[in-house]
């Protein structure tokens, strides 16, 4: 598991209203661990992440295990059993970054052999939390700034995008022109989302298989 991995597993352990969303996955916090869930659990995240995909390289390559994440903070009800009943502008926007263009892009624009995780954070978090300087390991310019849109939806807004390993597709010519093949990445590394007493992490599983526990 990837909190218990960076020494975290206590908010594994604490989580509040957690739920399965089809292929994804999301529960909430409190809000003093933020900038855990941002450093050091995205790197250990995408280390988990990296691990799994070996075991899947090695049993059939078109298998692949990918991650979408969005980080947002705002007020959320810690009551009701169902996902409607924690409805409003901050969880609504926390889906509407996970769906945006911007980290489905990262995602589909690069080497799935490579890039296994894109993480979409909103400008609130983005200026809080990292900025502010609470994630020493994660440095604001290692984020790039986009805007947010989901097509068919009228959302639109800034927020900023983490791709612990990025890379590109291989062009035609990259293809027709012999080339060794690259050591496997280093390995590093979600979502989440926060109340005036909780966060809520989600995130979306991209591949053949949906993979549970270690990747929430």
């Amino acid at each position: 598991m990837a909190l218990e991995r960076c020494g975290h597993l206590q908010i594994w352990e604490q989580r509040r209203f957690p739920e399965g969303t089809g292929d994804g996955y999301m529960f909430g916090v409190l809000p003093e661990v933020l900038p855990f869930l941002l450093s050091p659990f995205l790197g250990a995240l995408h280390e988990t992440l990296a691990e799994k995909d070996d075991s899947l390289r090695a049993i059939n390559r078109g298998t692949r295990l990918r991650l979408r994440v969005s980080v947002n903070v705002g007020p959320v009800p810690d009551s009701g059993d169902e996902l409607r009943d924690r409805t409003g502008d901050p969880m609504n926007t926390t889906f509407r970054l996970l769906d945006s263009s911007p980290v489905k892009n990262a995602l589909k624009e690069s080497n799935p052999d490579v890039t296994l995780m894109a993480v979409v954070v909103s400008q609130r978090v983005f200026d809080d939390v990292i900025r502010a300087g609470y994630t020493p390991a994660l440095h604001p310019d290692q984020l790039m700034q986009v805007t947010a849109e989901v097509p068919g939806k009228d959302f639109a807004e800034p927020a900023w995008l983490y791709v612990p390993r990025p890379s590109r597709l291989a062009s035609r010519n990259d293809k027709d022109t012999p080339a060794e093949s690259p050591e496997r990445p280093s390995r590093q590394g979600t979502p989440f989302y926060k109340n005036t007493g909780q966060q809520i992490i989600t995130e979306q599983v991209h591949g053949d298989i949906t993979y549970r526990g270690t990747s929430s």
